[in-house]
């Protein structure tokens, strides 16, 4: 027959041979399992910034873009048909409120905006292609941006002049 004794602090309480808490092992799989958890949980939030900073750098060339085509659709729409001379990158044309010719053309990577004497000025920057058509009283405008880093945008309107 075997005997055990029970061992009592001295207030009367039993005293526990294993004290309550988290052995070496416990404490080692927990480290691991949290380093797994904060690299995935790094590396998302490292991912997702990645995009974002992508995302704003394309919306600055598709914002210069989109801005040179309405400009260019609204004066074109507004134009005379009769007036509107197609070149190599260029796009030539008359507003019935101004003596002035308008002419838009490509020179090297800037689309530049032309009104009379006065001289180009740019309108848009990396500007890869520039073509402007125009048959059967529709002018279609395509234009592409391209930047290294922050990718391509192209863009493709047609426009029907409504003065003849």
């Amino acid at each position: 027959m075997t005997c055990f004794a029970e061992r009592r602090t001295p207030n009367g309480k039993k005293f526990l041979q294993n004290p309550p808490g988290f052995t070496m092992i416990e404490l080692i799989i927990s480290i691991v399992i949290m380093g797994i958890l904060g690299v995935f949980t790094f590396s998302f939030l490292g991912d997702s910034m990645g995009a974002y900073v992508r995302v704003k750098d394309h919306k600055i060339l598709y914002d210069e873009a989109r801005i040179a085509m309405e400009r260019m659709a609204i004066e074109i729409q507004n134009s005379s048909r009769s007036s509107i001379t197609i070149g190599t990158s260029s796009i030539t044309f008359d507003q019935p409120s101004s003596i002035w010719n308008i002419r838009y053309r490509l020179n090297g990577s800037t689309l530049e905006r032309m009104v009379g004497i006065i001289g180009y000025y740019p309108i848009a920057d990396n500007v890869s292609s520039f073509t402007p058509t125009y048959s059967s009283n529709i002018v279609t405008l395509e234009l592409v941006l391209t930047q290294a880093g922050r990718g391509t945008v192209r863009f493709r309107t047609s426009i029907y002049p409504r003065r003849s």
